[in-house]
């Protein structure tokens, strides 16, 4: 999808635009779309899917401003100046909060309007399968907005239909709310009428043609289900939807297929890169390969100004431009992490630490480009190539680097939102919880261990889950999250307050309900606690 899907608001401004009129200029255009005229063929209704795939990868979202902001609200990585990673910032600021909550709100927007039109439709080339899976996809996506909604702003409003009076006010929801809406909308619900509504996970397909790379697949919906149980710490529930997704036997872990420190790398740093990884000959498919159970697709296209563009000003991620040596350079690793992997005296690739420090960062003298053309092909010097000096710098999502068309303000990496070893390490942590350190639950933290080529560990424990979650998912947006849900489950899993520096109990584990919207809905929406 990355190629043949990329996500357009073309159909959609032209639906405001032609909202908008004066008395004088009150004059019939027969070649006008309304949102009543306009949801009439197939083609719409598959242009109302891309529109509600749209927001996941805007500027807001993972275009930009969601996986950088959790980056540095944890304790992996530091900003240059001290507003996110001191959360020196309020309701009221004009900031990456507002960005993200309104994105959020586009992508239910978006996804509620796909479900309301396209039953609707009555295009007789429209196949019921095609109308089916297309509401599925809506499904899921509406689904995964409402779960970042909930865990980045704890109880904002829950909208499940198409809102039509600009003046409308919402009160806040409850996380079981949202929940129940989350799995609604993933497991299917019975209507008034006493209809079965089926959810996500029984329409969407195991896999797509190579046409359509990247939508929503039933092991997507699986995961995002399993992912919000484990936030709710249902976890007899989470067990039983990620072992589905393992018996459905279309997600493996990307390995090494030789014993060269190289092999070790690139098995992982694959699920980070826009091209396939080499060496001697061993290819490392990167995009779409088998670990991945959903990515947001971004392009290498030419600069356009424009804000309406999911990219803010192109179609390629915009991390890029913050975080690469050939970017602004303001967020780097924290030395504590970058220092914190497994020593490993006895690996089998004669390498001093656990491969997935050599993925996730640059350490000096480490080379930036595998291009011996390219003007980076030298090595990485942290007084150079960063604003923040740690001595470190992101190599996670920023290798090999985008050097060609409007970089560094755009870059073609995808982002793998869910990756098949969130699968075993979520899985391995749901079984712990419930029975302990099982057998079941050793060997899917030990598969995670040997892909890394890790020595297997005895006996599975807090402290080994968070170790392994922070290797794997460093740097990726996963750390803040993760410490804020082990906070609420406390005993020996670690809380945030002992690992964020100026993190706030009572306040920080959620973010200020933008300011405007308080007082758009006039009292109906209260702020979050300590904001």
């Amino acid at each position: 999808m990355k190629r043949n899907l990329q996500y357009t608001f073309g159909f959609i401004m032209t639906l405001l635009v032609s909202g908008c009129s004066e008395d004088y200029l009150d004059i019939e255009n027969k070649n006008a779309f309304t949102v009543d005229s306009y949801y009439t063929t197939k083609d719409h209704a598959m242009q109302a899917i891309v529109a509600s795939y749209d927001a996941i990868k805007g500027n807001g979202l993972y275009g930009l401003k969601y996986p950088f902001i959790s980056i540095v609200f944890g304790d992996l990585a530091v900003m240059e100046g001290s507003v996110y990673n001191e959360f020196i910032f309020g309701a009221d600021d004009y900031n990456y909060v507002q960005f993200i909550y309104g994105y959020l709100f586009r992508g239910v927007a978006k996804s509620n309007l796909a479900l309301e039109k396209i039953p609707k439709i009555e295009d007789p080339s429209f196949d019921e399968v095609l109308r089916e899976r297309l509401l599925g996809e809506a499904r899921f996506l509406r689904a995964l907005y409402n779960f970042i909604l909930h865990i980045s702003f704890y109880e904002p409003p829950l909208i499940t239909e198409v809102l039509v009076d600009i003046n409308e006010v919402a009160g806040n929801s409850t996380w079981p709310e949202f929940l129940e809406q989350i799995e609604r909308d993933l497991l299917g619900y019975e209507n008034e009428s006493g209809q079965f509504i089926p959810g996500a996970i029984e329409i969407l397909p195991e896999t797509y043609d190579s046409e359509n790379v990247g939508r929503a697949t039933k092991g997507a919906a699986l995961f995002l289900l399993a992912k919000a149980y484990m936030y709710h710490e249902k976890w007899e529930l989470a067990k039983q939807y990620l072992q589905e997704i393992r018996d459905l036997g279309v997600y493996e872990l990307s390995q090494p297929q030789g014993s060269d420190s190289a092999d070790y790398v690139n098995a992982y740093l694959c699920n980070f890169s826009s091209v396939d990884l080499s060496h001697k000959g061993t290819v490392y498919k990167a995009e779409y390969n088998k670990e991945s159970v959903f990515e947001i697709p971004f392009a290498n296209t030419d600069f356009v100004f424009t804000y309406y563009l999911p990219g803010w000003m192109c179609d390629g991620s915009l991390y890029s431009t913050y975080n690469a040596v050939n970017g602004w350079r303001n967020v780097s690793p924290e030395a504590d992490f970058a220092e914190c992997f497994e020593e490993t005296p006895d690996h089998v690739a004669g390498i001093q630490f656990d491969p997935r420090r050599y993925a996730t960062v640059y350490s000096e003298g480490d080379t930036i480009s595998f291009d011996p053309e390219s003007s980076y092909y030298k090595p990485f010097n942290p007084l150079v190539h960063t604003v923040v000096r740690t001595g470190y710098g992101i190599r996670k999502y920023l290798y090999p680097l985008h050097e060609g068309g409007p970089a560094p303000f755009n870059a073609p990496h995808n982002w793998r939102l869910f990756r098949y070893a969130d699968v075993l390490l979520m899985h391995a942590e749901a079984e712990f919880h419930v029975d302990g350190s099982t057998v079941l639950a050793l060997d899917l933290l030990n598969q995670v261990r040997a892909r890394a080529g890790l020595n297997p560990l005895t006996e599975v424990t807090p402290t080994a889950i968070v170790n392994e979650r922070t290797w794997e998912f460093g740097l990726e947006g996963q750390r803040y999250f993760d410490l804020v849900r082990w906070g609420r489950i406390g005993g020996e899993w670690p809380k945030p307050v002992d690992h964020i520096e100026y993190f706030v109990e009572g306040k920080t584990e959620f973010l200020p309900i933008p300011q405007i919207e308080i007082s758009r809905c006039q009292g109906e929406l209260k702020q979050n606690p300590g904001w």
